[in-house]
């Protein structure tokens, strides 16, 4: 049986591995987008979970959409750039924020998206405030 770790240590896939390197590269601070959470900081000791918005009904995503922009709300400082790296199915809250948010792999697939930040962590650092994915 697993055990509760930081979130940063729970997600394991490549694209969860790269995304975060793509944060820690620019600089900011990051955070992840959990389906069964909400909004989890990265150092934040949570359990091992199985579950994907992908595969929850409409009116869960809704009340999780609700949660993130009331978890955003709740950060110690205001983000006016916040880039958001995960998936279509967890994006439904960003209607909501439209000019805090920037979606740099918004229509890739997933191979695209991996390619992207793996090129991205080997560029320059600029001065992004925050990532979601």
């Amino acid at each position: 049986m697993a055990t509760p770790a930081a979130a940063q240590d729970i997600y394991v896939s490549d694209l969860f591995k790269k995304s975060r390197a793509y944060a820690e590269a620019q600089g900011g601070h990051w955070a992840i987008l959990s389906a069964k959470l909400g909004l989890v900081l990265p150092e934040e000791i949570i359990e091992p979970y199985n579950l994907t918005l992908a595969k929850t009904p409409k009116d869960y995503r809704e009340e999780w959409d609700a949660r993130i922009i009331q978890a955003l709300s709740e950060l110690p400082d205001r983000y006016s750039d916040i880039k958001v790296l995960a998936g279509k199915h967890y994006l439904g809250w960003v209607k909501d924020c439209p000019t805090l948010v920037s979606l740099p792999l918004d229509g890739l697939g997933i191979g695209q998206r991996l390619q992207f930040l793996k090129r991205a962590v080997c560029g320059q650092k600029t001065e992004q405030k925050f990532s979601l994915f």
